[in-house]
């Protein structure tokens, strides 16, 4: 269904221009130019909305089968209260209970529905509000030279990308959701393939200035999703992925590491994206390498602790310089023959230069003042900087 409405506002606004294009009294090049221009940026406001339209629909379906439950009556119902409706109905007590829990569910029904429509609202509301505003900015070419070709590719990209990491997030909260992982595993799971998986599609985007606004829809759309999970307005979408991204399963802990962890995408991305190595050895070496240092510093490190600190372990250091140094390679080899960011080094200088990079930022890691969560991808940006 969601492909026949996008298509068929694709191709309406074709027929409708025809005879315009079909005048002899204007420069048809010009009149070419100005009604394709126009009914492209027609058809793309029709997609979009349409589509997404259609996407908070079915989800409205999917979220409202999940979410309504048959009520039932858990505590015993005082005698008074049910000897009067009996008297009043003349029925039996098991029908007078029967007839109370479906009136309770349908009350029941009607709150999960409100909430799921408020919860879609500003989940695809901040997708759609925020991806209008950058096609306006580069529509209005203040954001570079764009033209129709390159909107589409760029917006093709957000909303690819933003499908795969509901996919990636909702298949891990998934497996945790039904213990088939702990709750620390799916985290750092989550924690360290996010980052670099997205990375591995930021060439999808257009080389222009106003890509990074494109691309930075997505940590905030997944930023949305944190903040309606933390505050326990996500429905049993949030409580799966609350679950997936905390220690102890509660709900809060949805706002403090894992909504860093996207504040700090976004603005790697806003300030950086294209123009160097920097951006992408930061989220890299926060990703991979803090994440891969848990997981094996839990597994491994538990005889190798060091001797100034009892929760970091030689282990895990140990796997955040290999993990944070391999991650970063392969993402810097994959810029450089995408052509997206060229350093001018050599494979095996820029492999040390990495090393030293992730060495530096795993002590900065290990050290107690400091949140790694903010100083490991600072300290990474700082030393790619100077160092690439």
């Amino acid at each position: 269904m969601t492909c026949v409405v996008s298509v068929s506002s694709f191709f309406f606004p074709l027929g409708v221009a025809g005879p315009f294009l079909d005048r002899n009294t204007y420069d048809i090049r010009v009149q070419h130019q100005l009604v394709i221009e126009s009914f492209i940026m027609i058809r793309i406001r029709s997609a979009i909305t349409l589509t997404l339209l259609c996407l908070f629909s079915l989800e409205e379906v999917f979220s409202f089968t999940r979410q309504v439950k048959p009520f039932s009556i858990h505590t015993k119902l005082p005698p008074s209260v049910v000897e009067r409706l009996q008297h009043k109905s003349g029925t039996s007590n098991k029908s007078t209970k029967s007839r109370i829990q479906l009136q309770l569910s349908h009350d029941n029904s009607r709150s999960s529905i409100k909430n799921t429509n408020k919860q879609g609202i500003l989940r695809w509301g901040s997708l759609l509000a925020s991806a209008s505003f950058a096609i306006i900015l580069a529509k209005l070419n203040i954001v570079g030279p764009y033209t129709n070709e390159l909107i589409f590719r760029d917006i093709g990209a957000t909303f690819l990308c933003a499908s795969l990491s509901l996919i990636f997030i909702k298949s891990i909260s998934v497996l945790a959701k039904k213990d088939l992982l702990q709750p620390r595993d799916s985290r750092k799971i989550i924690h360290s393939l996010s980052a670099p998986l997205f990375m591995l599609l930021w060439p999808l985007f257009s080389d222009l200035w106003g890509a990074r606004l494109f691309a930075a829809i997505i940590p905030l759309f997944q930023g949305v999703n944190l903040l309606l999970a933390g505050t326990k307005q996500g429905g049993e979408d949030g409580d799966e992925l609350s679950k997936a991204i905390s220690r102890s399963g509660d709900a809060e802990e949805a706002l403090q590491g894992p909504f860093i962890y996207v504040v700090i995408l976004f603005f790697a991305i806003v300030l950086g994206f294209r123009d160097n190595l920097s951006p992408m050895i930061a989220l890299s070496t926060m990703a991979a390498g803090d994440g891969m240092a848990d997981i094996i510093g839990r597994r491994f490190g538990k005889t190798n602790k060091w001797f100034f600190s009892e929760r970091k372990s030689i282990a895990g250091t140990l796997a955040f310089i290999i993990a944070a140094s391999v991650s970063s390679t392969l993402l810097a080899m994959w810029f450089q023959s995408t052509g997206m960011v060229l350093t001018g080094l050599s494979l095996t200088d820029m492999i040390q230069r990495i090393v030293i990079i992730s060495s530096l930022s795993a002590v900065v890691e290990l050290l107690p003042i400091f949140d790694d969560n903010w100083s490991v991808p600072i300290t990474a940006a700082l030393l790619a900087s100077f160092l690439l």
